[in-house]
């Protein structure tokens, strides 16, 4: 009988042990694709910039909004938002290499320095649009304009650097 009960167990753990190991490792997709939300097939967020082009081009979408709106106090939160809105896009923008087109005949270890350069450049940004934030918290909207003013010339700047042409470069 003992045999028979051990035999049983084992049976029993076994096909839960089978059953487990057959569940999938990843994560379900969340969020409904129809909409954009959730995840990507390769992690990525759906409605996320892909490229550095893209995250750029958000990040200068919500710093002409904002630059428009700063000095009104009622649309502090939404200001708010912006900020976090640029930050996100640059840290995005950070994060990627740079693409082939920029500065193309720039090759090897001279590239390599480049790309080190310009994710340099865009931590600066970052503490930029830190700054600008924290003034804003403490409702130093003009201390706040002069920090995004910044942010301007240092967009300016690394556009010059890395040869990239844009019609909001002024």
């Amino acid at each position: 009988m003992k045999t028979r009960s051990r035999a049983l167990v084992l049976s029993v753990l076994l096909c839960v042990v089978t059953v487990a190991l057959a569940q999938p490792t990843t994560q379900p997709q969340t969020g409904d694709p129809v909409r954009g939300q959730g995840r990507g097939p390769r992690g990525q967020r759906d409605g996320m910039p892909q490229n550095v082009e893209a995250a750029m081009k958000g990040a200068n979408r919500a710093m002409k909004q904002l630059k428009s709106q700063l000095p009104d106090a009622s649309k502090r939160d939404e200001n708010l938002k912006l900020i976090g809105d640029m930050q996100r896009n640059v840290v995005i923008a950070k994060n990627m290499p740079l693409p082939g087109d920029i500065k193309a005949d720039v090759q090897g270890e001279a590239r390599v320095k480049l790309q080190a350069e310009y994710r340099a450049d865009m931590i600066a940004v970052i503490r930029k649009l830190l700054d600008v934030e924290a003034n804003l918290m403490v409702s130093k909207t003009d201390d706040a304009a002069t920090a995004l003013d910044e942010v301007q010339k240092m967009r300016v700047s690394a556009h010059e650097k890395l040869d990239v042409h844009d019609e909001d470069d002024r």
